[in-house]
């Protein structure tokens, strides 16, 4: 899997809507899941127990 992905290249791998994607991407910020990095406007995933 490709270290960074596109909303396109989401939808083309999951089957799912852009719109979809960006609803549970703000789903996993609101969690702090996903963060969204502060240099280059690249998001990180949060790993948590």
């Amino acid at each position: 899997m490709e270290p960074t992905l596109t909303l396109a290249d989401m939808k083309e791998i999951t089957g799912i809507s852009v719109a979809a994607i960006q609803k549970l991407l703000g789903q996993l910020i609101q969690k702090k899941y996903v963060e969204r990095g502060e240099k280059d406007g690249s998001w990180r995933v949060v790993v948590t127990q």
